[in-house]
C-alpha cells in the first residue's frame, strides 16, 4: 500500500509538470496587451477616411514603451496621438506647416519634449514654445508663456519704458522683457528632429505586428 501511495504521488507530479522535473512558473513575466496597437490601427483607418493621402510614422516622445502615432500629410499638416489608460489622446491636432512661418514640428526622442518654432518677418521675430506629454497622456505646456527673440519692435509697443533699437536683438518671456542669459536659461537641450511622415497604413501595421508579436487586422 505504501508503494502504491508513492507511485500515485509520482504520477500526479508527472501529469502536472509534463516531465520528471519541476519548474516554478514565472511570476514576473509581463502580461502582453495589444490594446494600444489596435487603437492606433483604428485611428489610421479614421485618418484615411478623412484624408486618403494620409501617411504615418511611429515616434517616441516620452520614455515609455508605447510609441506615439504621427499622422497627416507631409508639408501640409501633422497630428500626433498618444495612448494611455483612457485610450487615445491627441497631442497635436492637425497643425499646419507654413502658417506663421512654421517649418515643422520637432521632438527629442524619449526626452518628453516637443518644440515649436516659428519665424515672422523673414526671421526678424522667432517664437519658441515647448510641450510635453503629461501623466494623463494629454499635452501640457512646459512654460506658461511663449519665448521670443526679436529685432522688430512693432508688436511690443505695449512694453512700457523701453525704447527699442532695431539693431538690437531683444528677448521676451511672454510680454516681459528679459536678458539674453534669462532667455538661454529657458532653452531645453535635446536631440531634436522634425516629425517626418511618409509610411503607409500597411507599413505601420507591419511595425505594430512586430512590436506586439501578434497579427492585427
Amino acid at each position: 500500500m505504501v508503494i502504491t501511495k508513492y507511485l500515485l504521488i509520482l504520477l500526479g507530479l508527472l501529469f502536472l509538470t509534463g516531465n520528471g522535473s519541476y519548474s516554478e512558473p514565472s511570476k514576473t513575466e509581463p502580461v502582453a496587451t495589444n490594446a494600444w496597437a489596435e487603437a492606433y490601427a483604428d485611428k489610421m483607418e479614421e485618418c484615411l477616411q478623412e484624408d486618403p493621402e494620409s501617411t504615418f510614422e511611429l515616434i517616441y516622445v516620452d520614455d515609455d514603451d508605447i510609441p506615439e502615432l504621427a499622422a497627416g500629410r507631409q508639408g501640409f499638416y501633422v497630428s500626433v496621438f498618444s495612448y494611455g489608460p483612457q485610450g487615445i489622446t491627441t497631442i497635436v491636432d492637425q497643425c499646419v506647416y507654413g502658417a506663421m512661418g512654421i517649418a515643422g514640428y520637432e521632438y527629442s526622442p524619449r526626452d518628453n519634449v516637443m518644440r515649436l518654432r516659428d519665424a515672422d518677418y523673414a526671421g526678424a521675430i522667432i517664437w519658441l514654445d515647448y510641450w510635453m506629454i503629461g501623466e494623463d497622456k494629454e499635452r501640457e505646456e512646459i512654460y506658461d508663456k511663449v519665448l521670443c527673440c526679436s529685432f522688430y519692435n512693432g508688436i511690443y509697443e505695449m512694453v512700457d519704458g523701453v525704447e527699442f533699437n532695431e539693431d538690437v536683438l531683444y528677448y521676451f518671456y511672454g510680454e516681459e522683457l528679459i536678458t539674453p542669459e534669462e532667455y538661454d536659461s529657458y532653452l531645453i537641450d535635446g536631440d531634436y528632429r522634425y516629425i517626418e511622415l511618409g509610411k503607409s497604413y500597411e507599413e505601420i501595421m507591419d511595425e505594430l505586428n512586430e512590436k506586439t508579436k501578434n497579427t492585427l487586422k
